[in-house]
């Protein structure tokens, strides 16, 4: 007895159908007659699962946690050594910085790429990326702040402990008005007793590891697989402000991981239901209010995406969409408060933001425009311009021009760019099946502004204004790259659940217009090409690793060289106008001794001179900068003072006059003397007018350093006629005052 479905249950089963009449006498065709096969449904492509059960093991004991961080103990280790080595002017520092970092990438990616390594260890991955990236700037200066920028941040923070008082006047006068680093430090200060840059170092550090994190997150919310959203935050870690010019203590290095996760949660809001939205929106409004008190720049990014997406998020949609009528819903509710926020504190600043930031904009505008100019004359004169205008810190600019880096570090940061282009074109086409998601669209927008900032880079002023933005496009690049190299990898490149963004429409019942279906047409066959040539080239996963592997090590060298010239990025001697090699003993003492003065007569007054050092004298000496007065006006021409400003000095103000010396050897790094407003000069300041000060009774020196004058200004004097004044015996003591020897020694 057979048993059958039903038996039992008194259910027989169903009769089976004898074959129809037409059925059995169907015509045979002939065996030399050719038959076209019968189109199958297209079968869904094969993809290995994102993770394997079993994790990475060796024996039965996780070997990630201990291989991560030993890569990184190591690349900590090694970036040590070559700074032990730059400090005795060995040329290997260069091979000694990169091979630890390229050591540890190595292990990085291919932890990532492991099919064994789930969610959890790959984001442990990230964060010891973000810490051994943290890790150059800390090892550069462990014990003070060196960047302009972290002298500025560092004064205000000890102002703040010191009286209490939140907005106080600073020599980055914009910084007074942008509080938010400064009072969490100082909440860390009461709480721990700590030094405040110990706080700080601390606080840069921690907040460099949550950043790869937050910018994988970005990426998931844009539609990306687990993997590939890792791969992106991975890229974003090599951005090229991300070792040295967001690593520093300063208010961006806070203010960029708030934006980035306020970015990721308007993602979530976008695509996410009622509930997790809800608190999204919630805690986005939150840290958009501490993201305007505490950078204004990524507040005017972050307003930028959030007015974007609302635009991208207007297109029409059929009424019985009714899950997407409802995120634009939300998300149009939620742009116009983040946009309010913004707005709201900037409005307080606008003139003072608009004065700080539109600077170098508006002159990076004006020397493109004679670039282009320049170049479109043609003829061997058409260069000419651009080389005079060059040294006027008013035209164009090589590209990594006096960088002093090797030359593969050249060749890396050249081809970093075309393929950073090419692979973000090549992530946008494998997103195309996203277009309709609104926080796709945006992302790829906010990636196209960096190959577009490239022509700025040839352009003095233009360059700063560019190297500023890269840290927020990259936030988009890192996207589009992440694609791309999951896709080389052979991972998956979109998560599933985002597929169902990409649905047509209910109302396209003509389908989509010609151009359009054009357009994807050529989008699938430059994919499936593509494809099919990394078939044959590397057919292997390993081959492909090891792809991977590549270009993120042309990507990390590129950009670090692009960005940092060795003057930034290692020790060494004296070079005028660079912020990486300004800090001497002689000049720490000069500005402490000068901090020191009539301190309990309430101080010397306000500090002027140039750049550095009077940044010095007003961080480290706890000084007043001068505002709002011509101080070039003293000391930059060999004829008198003007009338105009002799009648201001007894209003400015002005104490104190310090002067490096080496400003009359050549034009500084920065291209000015004093700050970017200074009229535009072709030659060195001249000795004579160094020499000039000497002979003005309202300037009387009192520090005469090997290298750095010190005068304080008699406002009294100052319409009296000329007597020369000199230097008292006892006016400085020998002690105060570092010998040439401790100078070179540093």
């Amino acid at each position: 007895t057979v048993a059958h479905p039903g038996a039992g249950s008194g259910t027989p089963p169903p009769p089976t159908r004898p074959p129809g009449r037409a059925a059995r006498h169907a015509p045979v065709p002939p065996p030399w007659s050719v038959r076209e096969p019968a189109e199958r449904p297209a079968e869904p492509p094969v993809v290995l699962p994102e993770t394997v059960a079993g994790g990475l093991a060796l024996r039965g004991v996780p070997v990630v946690e201990p291989l991560l961080v030993a890569a990184a103990a190591v690349a900590v280790l090694g970036l040590g050594w070559a700074y032990r080595l730059a400090a005795v002017g060995s040329p290997l520092r260069f091979v000694a910085f990169w091979l630890p970092l390229l050591v540890f990438l190595a292990v990085v990616v291919g932890v990532l790429l492991d099919r064994r390594t789930d969610g959890v260890r790959r984001g442990l991955a990230l964060a010891l990326t973000g810490f051994v990236m943290a890790a150059p700037k800390v090892i550069r200066t462990p014990d003070m702040p060196l960047y302009f920028d972290e002298l500025a941040h560092w004064r205000q923070v000890d102002h703040m402990v010191a009286t209490g008082g939140i907005l106080q006047d600073n020599v980055v006068t914009i910084l007074r008005d942008y509080p938010g680093l400064h009072a969490l430090t100082t909440a860390l200060e009461r709480a721990t007793g700590a030094s405040t840059w110990l706080l700080g170092t601390v606080l840069v550090v921690v907040l460099r590891v949550a950043v790869p994190v937050l910018a994988a997150t970005v990426g998931r919310a844009a539609g990306l697989s687990p993997r590939a959203a890792d791969l992106a935050g991975l890229v974003y870690a090599f951005n090229p402000g991300f070792m040295f010019f967001t690593g520093m203590y300063a208010y961006e290095s806070l203010a960029i991981v708030l934006q980035l996760a306020v970015l990721g949660m308007l993602g979530m809001v976008v695509a996410g239901s009622r509930g997790p939205a809800g608190a999204a929106r919630r805690l986005a409004v939150l840290l958009t209010a501490a993201v305007t008190m505490t950078h204004h720049l990524t507040s005017i990014m972050l307003l930028g995406m959030v007015f974007g997406l609302v635009v991208l998020h207007s297109g029409r949609i059929a009424r019985r969409d009714v899950r997407r009528l409802e995120s634009r819903r939300r998300v149009a509710r939620l742009g116009v408060t983040l946009i309010l926020v913004v707005l709201g504190w900037t409005a307080l600043h606008a003139a003072e933001v608009w004065a700080y930031l539109s600077v170098f904009p508006s002159k990076a505008v004006e020397q493109l425009a004679g670039l282009v100019e320049s170049f479109a004359g043609g003829g061997p004169d058409a260069a000419a311009p651009s080389a005079v205008a060059a040294d006027s810190g008013a035209g164009s600019r090589g590209i990594l021009a006096g960088a002093g880096v090797p030359v593969y570090e050249v060749l890396t940061g050249l081809l970093s760019v075309p393929l950073l282009t090419a692979l973000g074109a090549a992530g946008a086409l494998l997103l195309w099946p996203l277009r309709r998601v609104p926080f796709t669209r945006l992302v790829v927008v906010v990636a196209v502004a960096y190959p577009a900032s490239m022509p700025f880079v040839l352009t003095v002023h233009g360059a700063p204004a560019a190297h500023r933005s890269w840290p927020f496009s990259w936030q988009g690049r890192a996207v589009v790259v992440g694609a791309a190299l999951a896709s080389l990898a052979g991972l998956r490149v979109r998560a599933p659940e985002a597929r169902e963004g990409s649905a047509p429409q209910a109302d396209e019942a003509g389908g989509p217009p010609r151009p359009r279906r054009a357009v994807r047409a050529l989008a699938r066959r430059t994919l499936g090409r593509g494809q099919a040539f990394l078939d044959r080239v590397a057919p292997s996963p390993k081959l492909r690793g090891v792809a991977v592997f590549g270009v993120l090590a042309v990507v990390l060298v590129g950009t670090g060289a692009v960005e940092n010239n060795a003057t930034q990025r290692f020790p060494g001697p004296y070079v005028l106008g660079s912020e990486g090699r300004v800090q001497t003993p002689e000049l720490v003492a000069a500005a402490r001794w000068a901090g020191a003065l009539d301190a309990g007569r309430g101080g010397p007054g306000a500090v002027g001179g140039d750049y550095y050092s009077t940044g010095y004298l007003s961080n480290v000496g706890n000084l007043s900068p001068v505002q709002d007065f011509p101080v070039w006006d003293l000391f930059f021409y060999d004829a008198p003072v003007p009338a105009t400003t002799i009648e201001r000095l007894p209003r400015s103000g002005l104490g104190l006059l310090a002067i490096d010396r080496r400003i009359s050897t050549g034009r500084p790094a920065t291209g000015f003397y004093i700050d970017a407003s200074e009229p535009p000069t072709t030659a060195p300041v001249p000795v004579t007018a160094l020499d000039r000060l000497e002979t003005y009774p309202w300037a009387v020196k009192i520090w005469a350093g090997t290298n750095y004058d010190v005068y304080r200004i008699v406002p009294e004097q100052a319409l009296t006629p000329a007597v020369p004044s000199t230097v008292p015996d006892a006016a400085v003591p020998d002690a105060a005052v570092p010998d040439a020897a401790t100078e070179a020694a540093r």
